[in-house]
């Protein structure tokens, strides 16, 4: 009979911790995805499209290969980015984003390398690589956000599902997931 009274006990606890956001409505998820994905449109040039505006004025203890972005964009060291991009992203998906534009990757034979996009130079200006490889990102998708759907939310966790259009047209519906993180919502995965 004990046995059976913690059994019952156990399940209802797991329910209670299982249950979904009651804390969050679906109305609360779906303007806070609005928001994000509008400001992540921003975020995506940066990292995976045209980068930033850039002076003539070539970087000063670099390679040529740098230039000095405009500070009239808004961003003027690698940390304006990364605060641009903390507001959107989840901070796992930022990790990513970093390396990917402040460090750059090379594969373990060093056959490919590619270089950090961003970096501030010895003067604390913020430089960008000039010569910017495609990155195959669908820049030009936007979302029909009359679409969006509240599919799942567990914990601090929720996915949606959306409608999403290329160059104005239907492409596919796509599903993105947000993470409740430092009591506010964020993108857990890209936009682009």
């Amino acid at each position: 009979m004990i046995k059976k009274i913690i059994l019952i006990f156990l399940s209802v606890l797991m329910m209670f911790s299982l249950v979904s956001c009651s804390s969050h409505s679906d109305e609360e998820i779906i303007e806070a995805a609005k928001e994000l994905i509008e400001k992540s449109y921003v975020i995506n040039e940066i990292y995976y499209g045209k980068g930033l505006p850039i002076t003539d004025e070539d970087s000063l203890g670099f390679s040529s290969n740098y230039a000095i972005v405009d500070p009239s964009c808004g961003f003027a060291t690698v940390e304006d980015i990364k605060k641009a991009t903390a507001e959107v992203y989840a901070s796992d998906y930022c990790e990513h984003l970093y390396v990917l534009a402040f460090e750059g990757l090379s594969t373990e034979d060093r056959e490919s390398v590619s270089y950090a996009r961003f970096m501030d130079d010895y003067t604390d200006k913020l430089t960008m690589l000039k010569e910017i490889k495609e990155t195959g990102a669908t820049l030009n998708r936007t979302y029909d956000f009359s679409t969006i759907v509240v599919e799942k939310c567990v914990r601090n966790m929720a996915t949606i599902k959306i409608q999403s259009l290329v160059d104005g047209k239907e492409d596919k519906e796509l599903t993105i997931n947000l993470v409740y993180e430092n009591d506010q919502w964020k993108l857990n995965t890209p936009t682009y």
